[in-house]
């Protein structure tokens, strides 16, 4: 009851501006047409009509097996290659506004450093709880389990997945609020194209994608450059990415490809702003933050493949190696007047791979499949740490950074897990899903300066079952629909960082405090959902929609979070995530789309003295839609919405966050092999922040990370 009133107080309460308002009485309006339409349509009129619902389309991530969205026993969302085209983005992040539940923030105003929020789940920066993986090999790193962005460009990519909800009992530790599974564009048509845009503020992109053959074998090559000055002071970026896949056996029965990727950043971060200084004038950066930034590359190789046993059986696995290293500068203020910068140099290797099998009909008088598979990891890290300056505002202008080393040390985190799921059908419209997943991890770490040989070591071992099922209520030449239950543990181990991060903080003249806790716990929560799926043709031969709903509770104990108030990571006793998630797509002729995504996310502290009160940082209410359609034969037109409101600014719940809506658009021209597009963030020129924090030192002082006021870039796309 108390949800639904929460979604209710939302469309009373808000100031949502004409727009957003349209997009959601557009919503009612459309599902109230297509079900007269339907109790209108006579017997048999249907019968020609040929149905197109996002809902029958095919995934992998869900169950880490071939499945339609319709059927899964999770809230399941594919992002075609036709909406990656359309979308307006800064990065290939944004493009997750498409789906239903997913709230980004940005550290850099314009988009080029997003964090993830989905279903009460925030990192803060410091680490993730979505795993994010290409075509099933997982991308976050192994010191925090971030995902940097910059990692993958948009010319990769040629369909997402995403399963929101927690997904450990397939995927183990950090798919806690859900899994994000980038397809690569090796299935495009042959041939290619190339990709140019220039922007304001000042920027500059191009990028390059080949399919082809090589010996005659299937190759794919792509390459990226981008260079942004940024919206703030000191926060330019510039990124260069290049990859390439061949496939060396390619076949129904067996399978066998080899891909290969590189990937270089500099970037800069420009940190908070007093509110008061931002309403002056939001890019300048406070002086604390002038030296922060990072320098990082990345080499990696994966080997892929598979091979069909006898029919109904699949064996297939992958092997990946990777190296990164990486130079960070960061600062951390206690109060307002005083700052704490240092260096880190960090060194990771890491050999990862999974062996997977799966068989269908097992030979009971049912439909049945079964998955098993097992994942194992083993990775290294050199650490150092060095102070750069330590100070009030007058030693950051005229002090000299020495840098001397403070701190270093290596260490390991070794991981093995073996999952199973099982799903029969005892009738044809039920089916049911259990499964489970044992993951072991083992850490070491040594400290080789300030304390050499004094070795500290973690152990954790957790289980993760789930089980769920799905029941196909409708299905007709006009509609299906689908209802699905489901209930499962999930769990985050804390993260070599969280655990063992040399870095500290001066909190007194002569004491400094830790921001790694050895003795974290790791996370565990029992989930409970309960969705539907629905598909319907509104119009024969024109129009047909889509509907997706969940409504979910997860009650979580030891959650990790980092407290900017001590600067320390810590374990909440209790805290609860409630919400709803609600998406419907519409499509009709001359490419016309529709969208409109709601997502409600009720966190609460279940113990301590914040004990009721909402956790800070994560947005109640997130609202996005849009249309696009083709205006002219050539000329295409999207308009897009973002609202975020009602996200406190600290555990207290004493300061919120100013909502905001955002209004995107994007027109392309096309030109034979030419596409000419412009694309226009932020369109009515707002000032906002996504997110911010209150001042630790006098919890009085509110400090923003504003936003890029109205941004554009034109592009040109040449297909070779």
């Amino acid at each position: 009851m108390a949800l639904a009133e929460d979604v209710a107080g939302f469309f009373k309460a808000s100031s949502i501006d004409g727009l957003a308002t349209g997009v959601v009485l557009l919503t009612v309006v459309l599902a109230s047409a297509s079900a007269k339409v339907l109790a209108q349509q006579p017997p048999g009129a249907a019968d020609d009509t040929t149905r197109v619902f996002m809902l029958e389309g095919q995934v992998v991530t869900a169950d880490r097996a071939e499945s339609t969205i319709g059927s899964s026993v999770s809230a399941v969302s594919l992002v075609s290659s036709q909406q990656l085209a359309r979308f307006p983005v800064a990065n290939l992040a944004e493009v997750l506004r498409l789906v239903p539940g997913f709230t980004l923030v940005d550290f850099d105003g314009l988009g080029q450093d997003p964090q993830m929020i989905v279903r009460g789940f925030y990192g803060g920066g410091e680490t993730d709880y979505v795993t994010v993986m290409l075509d099933g090999r997982p991308l976050n790193n192994l010191q925090s389990g971030m995902m940097i962005w910059d990692l993958i460009p948009p010319v990769a990519i040629g369909a997402i997945e995403v399963v929101r909800g927690p997904s450990s009992a397939l995927y183990g530790d950090g798919a806690v609020a859900g899994v994000i599974n980038l397809i690569s564009a090796n299935n495009a048509p042959e041939g290619g194209f190339w990709d140019f845009g220039i922007g304001d503020p000042r920027s500059f992109r191009g990028s390059v994608r080949a399919v082809g053959d090589f010996a005659s074998r299937p190759v794919t090559v792509f390459a990226e450059a981008r260079r942004i000055e940024g919206y703030r002071k000191n926060a330019a970026r510039t990124v260069g990415n290049a990859g390439a896949r061949v496939d060396i056996l390619s076949g129904e029965e067996r399978s066998l490809s080899l891909s290969a990727h590189w990937m270089w950043r500099d970037v800069q971060r420009p940190g908070p702003r007093p509110e008061n200084k931002v309403e002056v004038d939001p890019r300048p950066i406070e002086i604390f933050y002038s030296y922060d930034g990072t320098q990082a590359w990345l080499a990696r190789a994966d080997l892929e493949g598979s091979i069909e046993l006898s029919p109904g059986s699949q064996l297939s696995s992958f092997l990946s190696t990777e190296v990164r290293r990486r130079d960070e500068i960061r600062t951390v203020q206690p109060s307002l007047d005083k700052g704490y910068t240092k260096e880190r140099f960090l060194d990771t290797n890491r050999l990862f791979g999974t062996v997977k099998l799966e068989k269908n009909d097992l030979g009971f008088p049912w439909s049945d499949r079964l998955i098993v598979g097992v994942d194992a990891s083993t990775g290294h890290f050199e650490s150092e740490h060095h102070d750069v300056v330590t100070g009030g505002p007058l030693t950051y202008v005229f002090g000299t950074p020495t840098r001397p080393l403070v701190a270093s040390g290596q260490g390991t985190r070794n991981a093995a897990a073996g999952f199973a799921q099982y799903e029969f059908r005892p009738i044809d419209v039920l089916r049911i899903s259990v499964g489970g997943r044992f993951d072991v991890f083992s850490d070491s770490f040594r400290p080789d300066e300030p304390s050499p040989d004094v070795s500290v070591t973690a152990e954790i071992t957790a289980f993760s079952p789930k089980a769920g099922v799905n029941l196909s209520w409708i299905e007709s030449a006009r509609q299906t629909g689908h209802i699905y239950l489901t209930v499962g543990r999930t769990f985050k181990a804390p993260n070599p960082d969280q655990l063992f991060d040399q870095r500290s903080v001066p909190v007194l003249p002569t004491v400094e405090v830790p921001v790694s806790n050895p003795l974290l716990r790791p996370q565990h929560g029992v989930s409970l959902e309960a969705g539907a799926y629905h598909g319907v043709v509104i119009s024969p031969g024109s129009w047909t929609g889509d509907l997706s709903l969940a409504v979910y509770q997860i009650d979580m104990e030891d959650e990790i979070k980092f407290d900017v108030g001590t600067f320390t990571y810590g374990n909440i006793a209790e805290s609860r995530h409630r919400g709803v998630e609600a998406g419907v797509n519409v499509r009709g002729p001359s490419a016309s789309t529709f969208f409109v995504n709601y997502a409600l996310q009720n966190v609460t502290a279940q113990s301590g003295v914040n004990n009721g009160n909402f956790l800070k940082a994560i947005p109640h209410h997130t609202l996005s839609g849009g249309a696009s359609g083709m205006l002219m034969r050539n000329l295409e037109l999207g308009i897009y919405l973002t609202r975020h409101s009602s996200a406190w600014l600290d555990d207290e719940n004493t300061e919120r966050l100013p909502a905001f809506t955002r209004i995107d658009t994007r027109t392309s021209l096309s030109v034979r092999n030419l596409e000419f597009s412009l694309q226009l963030l932020n369109l009515f020129n707002r000032a906002y922040s996504t997110t911010g924090f209150l001042d630790p030192g006098s919890r009085k002082t509110v400090l923003l990370f504003p936003a890029a006021k109205r941004a554009l870039e034109v592009g040109l796309r040449v297909g070779v």
